[in-house]
C-alpha cells in the first residue's frame, strides 16, 4: 500500500463533520438537513466499485473505503450499504437526526492527523489478516505433512514443531489488532 500523503495534502484531508447513513433510510437530503441544523450537506459518491478497489486517488474513495472498513471493524463485519454525507456548519448536530432513526452509523469531526492515523491502521490490520490467513494455510500444510510421514522417523521431528506453528497462528498480530480496535473506536467517539 501506498502512503496517504503520496495521494492528499494534509489541507485535503481536513474534513470536519462527515456523516453516514444506513443506505437504505428514507430520508431527503433536504430533511437531513433541516434535523441536523447545517448549513451544507452533500454526499460523498464514488464513479463506480472498480474505482473502490484501487489505490484512494479520491477523497470520495478515501473516505468511502475508511468507513467501510472502520464500521465492519467496529460492527464485527455487519457492515451495511452506506450513505456518507460531508456537513458544513458549526452548530450543525446529529442528536435530533438520531432521534428521528436509527439509520445513523456515524457522525464524526475528524481532521487530517485522525484520517491519516485510520488509514495507517487499516492498512495494518489487512496486512495483518493477510499474515494470518497464510499461517492458518501454513498449519494446515504441516498437518498434511504429519500424515505424509506418519510412519517415517521424521514424523517426531515434524510434530515438534506443531505447538510452535498453532501458538504463532493463535497469537499473530492479535495486540495490534486489539490496538487498533481501541484507536477506531476512540475515533468513532468524536461525534458531533
Amino acid at each position: 500500500m501506498k502512503s496517504i500523503n503520496e495521494f492528499f495534502k494534509d489541507e485535503d484531508l481536513e474534513i470536519g463533520k462527515i456523516l453516514v447513513l444506513n443506505s437504505a433510510n428514507k430520508l431527503k437530503l433536504l430533511e437531513i438537513k433541516n434535523l441536523i441544523k447545517a448549513n451544507h450537506i452533500e454526499e460523498v459518491k464514488y464513479d463506480s466499485i472498480e474505482q473502490f478497489s484501487k489505490e484512494p486517488n479520491t477523497f470520495a474513495v478515501l473516505i468511502h473505503r475508511i468507513f467501510f472498513y472502520t464500521l465492519d471493524i467496529v460492527q464485527n463485519g455487519t457492515t451495511k450499504n452506506i450513505k456518507i454525507y460531508k456537513v458544513k456548519g458549526e452548530n450543525a448536530v446529529s442528536t435530533f437526526l438520531r432521534i428521528k432513526t436509527e439509520d445513523v452509523l456515524a457522525s464524526v469531526n475528524w481532521n487530517s492527523k485522525n484520517i491519516k492515523d485510520l488509514y495507517n491502521s487499516i492498512n495494518t490490520r489487512v496486512a495483518i489478516e493477510e499474515v494470518k490467513y497464510k499461517l492458518t494455510l501454513v498449519k494446515d500444510s504441516h498437518k498434511d505433512a504429519i500424515k505424509l510421514f506418519e510412519k517415517s522417523n521424521k514424523k517426531n521431528y515434524i510434530e515438534q514443531k506443531t505447538n510452535e506453528i498453532e501458538k504463532l497462528n493463535q497469537e499473530y498480530g492479535e495486540k495490534d489488532m486489539q490496538l487498533i480496535l481501541d484507536k477506531i473506536n476512540e475515533l468513532m467517539k468524536n461525534t458531533w
